[in-house]
């Protein structure tokens, strides 16, 4: 018959801190989101875009020109301008998984209008790549009501030829 010993092991301690790390962590996380994401006002809005045009550029330059346009659902405040963001990322060159963001850009949006803007990937070398845009759009009313808009990804393959 095996001895039986009392007190804390090594095993006890790692078996222990095992099953806690997962909790401590999810505890953790989840008011440090919380209490980063403002109120969001839905149903907010749609974001669409008109076009997305990837294209080379020169050396090594991936060019994106996308159309936006903004339509908030009713009750929308009147005379509020959002802000709209976009930005574009290459995945590749295939089979690998490098990413080529680029920078963030923004510009006032009001409701039921389009924006356009150009966007500059740099250094991506020759190859295909997966090319995703994406936009969002938000505002904030008197209130301190914020209202939220995101567009669905635009996702296309490109190749890099120089």
């Amino acid at each position: 018959m095996a001895e039986q010993t009392r007190g804390l092991s090594r095993r006890r301690v790692l078996a222990g801190a095992a099953w806690a790390a997962p909790v401590i962590v999810i505890a953790t996380s989840v008011p440090a989101r919380a209490a980063s994401e403002p109120d969001v006002v839905a149903p907010p809005g749609t974001l669409l875009f008109n076009n997305v045009t990837v294209s080379n550029g020169t050396n090594g330059t991936v060019n994106a020109n996308l159309g936006i346009q903004l339509a908030w659902t009713a009750g929308y405040p009147e005379g509020v301008t959002a802000t709209v963001f976009y930005q574009t990322v290459a995945v590749g060159p295939e089979p690998l998984t490098n990413s080529y963001p680029s920078s963030i850009g923004s510009q006032p949006i009001g409701n039921a209008q389009s924006v356009s803007a150009d966007l500059d990937l740099t250094g991506v070398p020759v190859g295909t790549y997966t090319v995703t845009t994406t936009a969002w759009a938000t505002a904030v009313d008197g209130d301190g009501q914020t209202y939220r808009a995101d567009a669905t990804p635009d996702v296309q393959q490109f190749t890099v030829t120089s």
